[in-house]
């Protein structure tokens, strides 16, 4: 058997989220100058840290991690605020 490509994230953290999803998370958080990495749709430890960053300044718990939930909040927020 071949072996497989690990994930380059545990499914929980991205929160079932499509690669599109996470990579318009990482283009929301650079739009916001959160520094996420590559906008890619990899969930890296660049993405993480610029997520628990938002959630930091958002008064929301800094657990890092992707989910619909965050993906609508900023998308909401860029609209409202951002350039």
């Amino acid at each position: 058997p071949g072996a497989e490509a690990a994930p380059a994230a545990p499914a929980a953290a991205t929160g079932g989220l499509s690669i599109a999803e996470i990579s318009e998370i990482q283009q929301l958080l650079a739009r916001l100058d959160l520094a996420p990495g590559n906008t890619d749709g990899r969930l890296t430890a660049e993405t993480s840290a610029a997520i628990r960053s938002y959630q930091e300044m958002a008064g929301l718990p800094g657990d890092g991690e992707a989910n619909p939930a965050l993906l609508e909040e900023l998308r909401a927020v860029v609209e409202l605020y951002g350039s």
